[in-house]
């Protein structure tokens, strides 16, 4: 929330998985609001917040993984 009297901009950055293995993808991303998402998965969002203004952001993905594929530092 803003509480700082005044208008404000914010920039919230974040990360979407990327995968570097054929065994393994990134699906159905869903951003909202929408958000620029970089080659490497970098996710940016700019607001606009009025005085006593919030936000809220959603970042989803569905990861799909092959038959005995691996996935190394995945975190439940």
């Amino acid at each position: 929330a803003n509480h700082t009297g005044k208008p404000a901009t914010i920039t919230v950055v974040d990360q979407v998985p990327v995968s570097r293995s054929p065994g393994i993808t990134v699906k159905d991303v869903r951003l909202v609001p929408d958000a620029v998402v970089d080659d490497v998965g970098e996710v940016t969002w700019s607001l606009q917040l009025p005085d006593g203004g919030k936000a809220e952001l959603l970042l989803g993905v569905r990861i799909e993984v092959a038959k005995g594929v691996e996935m190394v530092g995945w975190r439940e």
